[in-house]
């Protein structure tokens, strides 16, 4: 877009000014009085070979002009450091902070390595520390060599994951914004689960030098463990426990199962070379456990762990309370039918909420709407608003009609769609009509709605419905046998919702009556509600949704959002290890924070696997380059350097050829018009 502009305006000047240049000369001379006798006198004599001589100027010109227009459009560069013949660059020194640095030397060898780097670059090249896990941040301060000394001192490994697809968007901006050559440093342990699925993402563009500096060594190794809670009732739980051993020798371990630092169970196992143990501790009693258990493993000798910070797990327990889940006030009967399905779970319990009062602070994260078409206009503004905040909805259409905020919200039309039976085609007295069934069509088996229960959905038949108007984003979950939406998924503002494009009424489905309708009821709760992040293991870096109307505590019991945040729907970063305290005014949840279970895998990538790495960031003209560093590795050296000469930081010409472009075409434009004259009838 950049050069399409000025070309643009380049083209309409070459236009224009021809134009204007032949309507000043448009009038013929004006006309002269002579004798005869000047048909006696001698006329002057031209010369063909000066005829020639300005025809070929301005065929040169012409020449000149089509050769700059397509040079232009073929956009021609130049190597700025063999031009001005400078040897400076910008350092970009990418560290791995992530947990698997944690492991036996390999922090040290780190900053040894940096330094050794730093010791190496020159007073005027530019030097970017870059820190590198779950997120790539740039410490503040200057670019000089001291600077980044000191940088480098505050940096330390965290308990996060680095992906090693990220590299290329994190430096991205660092690389497009230097007006020097860009040399890459990535030090790191080359950790074979932080990389991409695709080898692609490993390209780095517009770069000049690529050098991994590995941390890691041989002989290292890790044992980490993970727990999951199997079952957990009237102060009972069963654990399942899996022990990872990363290294190349067999080991023991025991396994403590704690509650608030009280043992209440162990195990010896023992655990094969690059393998693992499994372990269920059953019929634990948690009565003495306050929000969690944690399990922890010592391994035999210390030359089999050599990172300590993956060495427990914490699962938290359920609190037994049930969650309380918003009803807004409809339809009295739809409302029963809705009330006893969801209360059919022992986890939930329900309570009316009257539309008029509908806020992110009283409906919580998640609100039942068992009758839309009871909704006044003001109970819709509120609820457009609950939405637009975060908040999430099920909604059944229902029977009735419905106020015009509400059909637009829908996208529904306010007449029924009715299928009459045969028998009553020609039907013309008052009799009530009869219709015609309508059975399920296409399930998505991929939603969390219906995978587990397509085969129930076949069993319900539809007798009438409203017809929804679907929109771009919208998630069709289930269709009638015609193909029109029974019930949708779609996003509104912040918030989600789950539409059913019927009504809870015998005469227009059976599906309040169908076993199917409680597992529809708790699992859009599910599916819903901003508490299934507790039903999910966490990692230290991950980010969650916190549902409008809800506060998250950290494992101090600190506060994490700020009041003025509360009303909204928000994503907080789980900065901690720890159990944290998800509350609303429905209902407290805790969720457990571990480490991630990829970082307790140490072990490096191959040779193999660094020499594809290399190739995504080295141009095929430097496979020589590329050839003699695989053979420096191969002797033993921790560093693997790519070249890519072919990605030098270069400088555009065209601006410069667009300018001469313009002086050239306004030059054959006035020779033209000076030594072109056309000769007019006096």
């Amino acid at each position: 877009m950049s050069l399409l502009a000025p070309v643009f305006l380049a083209g309409l000047l070459a236009v224009v000014l021809p134009w204007w240049l032949h309507r000043l000369s448009r009038d013929n001379p004006p006309l002269q009085d002579f004798g005869s006798s000047m048909f006696l006198q001698a006329g002057e004599t031209t010369s063909s070979k000066q005829t020639q001589l300005r025809y070929k100027k301005l065929f040169s010109l012409r020449f000149l002009l089509l050769a700059l227009l397509a040079l232009l459009f073929a956009e021609p560069a130049l190597q700025l450091s063999k031009l001005i013949g400078t040897s400076d660059y910008r350092q970009i020194m990418i560290v791995d902070t992530s947990l698997s640095q944690r492991l036996g030397d390999r922090w040290p060898t780190t900053i040894e390595l940096v330094g050794q780097q730093l010791d190496d670059v020159s007073a005027s090249d530019e030097v970017f520390i870059v820190s590198a896990s779950h997120q790539f941040q740039q410490p503040e301060g200057d670019n000089s060599v001291t600077a980044a000394r000191e940088q480098l001192a505050q940096l330390k490994p965290g308990l996060t994951r680095l992906n090693y697809g990220q590299l290329a968007s994190a430096i991205d901006s660092l690389v497009e914004q230097s007006n020097l050559p860009v040399a890459v440093h990535l030090f790191t342990d080359t950790q074979a689960t932080a990389m991409p699925a695709r080898l692609s993402d490993l390209t780095l563009d517009g770069i000049d030098r690529f050098t991994i500096h590995s941390t890691a060594a041989a002989g290292e190794a890790n044992l980490a463990i993970t727990g999951q809670l199997d079952y957990s009732a009237d102060a009972m739980a069963d654990i399942s426990v899996i022990v990872a051993n990363y290294s190349d020798v067999s080991t023991e371990a025991t396994v403590q199962l704690q509650a608030d630092d009280s043992a209440l169970d162990a195990v010896n196992l023992s655990i094969d070379a690059n393998s693992s143990a499994v372990h269920r501790f059953t019929k634990v009693d948690t009565s003495q456990a306050s929000n969690a258990l944690e399990v922890r493993i010592a391994a035999s000798t210390s030359q089999t762990d050599q990172l300590a910070e993956d060495n427990s797990w914490l699962i938290a327990l359920p609190d037994g309370a049930q969650t309380e889940v918003s009803l807004l006030q409809s339809n009295a009967l739809a409302n029963r039918y809705a009330t006893a399905a969801i209360e059919s779970d022992p986890r939930y319990m329900t309570r009316t909420l009257e539309g008029e009062n509908l806020s992110a602070s009283s409906a919580g994260g998640l609100l039942v709407i068992a009758d839309a078409s009871a909704l006044t206009d003001r109970s819709t503004t509120k609820l457009k608003q609950y939405l637009n905040d975060g908040g999430n909805a099920l909604i059944v259409v229902g029977a009735e009609p419905h106020v015009a905020q509400m059909r637009s919200l829908l996208n529904v039309r306010s007449a029924t769609t009715r299928q009459p039976a045969a028998n009553n085609a020609g039907n013309t007295d008052n009799q009530p009509s009869t219709f015609r069934p309508q059975s399920i069509g296409r399930i998505d088996d991929t939603h969390p709605m219906t995978a587990d229960t397509s085969s129930n959905w076949r069993s319900v038949s539809v007798l009438r419905h409203l017809p929804l108007t679907t929109s771009e984003g919208d998630r069709v979950i289930v269709e009638l046998a015609d193909g029109t939406p029974l019930l949708i998924e779609r996003s509104i503002g912040d918030g989600r919702v789950l539409v059913l494009a019927s009504a809870l009424k015998s005469s227009w489905n059976g599906l309040a009556v169908n076993p199917l309708f409680v597992a529809f009821m708790v699992g859009a709760i599910e599916h819903l509600s901003g508490f299934e992040n507790a039903s999910l293991d966490r990692s230290v870096g991950d980010s969650i949704s916190v549902p409008p109307g809800a506060q998250l505590l950290n494992p101090a019991g600190e506060p994490i959002r700020d009041l003025s945040d509360i009303k909204r729907k928000g994503r907080v970063v789980l900065s901690e290890r720890g159990v944290y305290t998800l509350r609303s005014t429905t209902g407290t949840e805790l969720l457990s924070v571990n480490t991630d279970s990829r970082e307790s895998d140490t072990r490096p990538i191959n040779s193999d696997k660094i020499a594809q790495w290399q190739s995504a960031s080295t141009a095929e003209n430097n496979a020589d380059t590329a050839s003699e560093d695989q053979a420096d590795n191969s002797t033993g050296s921790s560093t693997a350097t790519a070249l890519t000469d072919n990605n030098r930081h270069t400088k555009s010409l065209w601006p410069w050829l667009l300018a001469l472009l313009l002086v050239l075409a306004l030059c054959e434009t006035l020779y033209s018009h000076r030594h072109l004259r056309i000769k007019r009838e006096a």
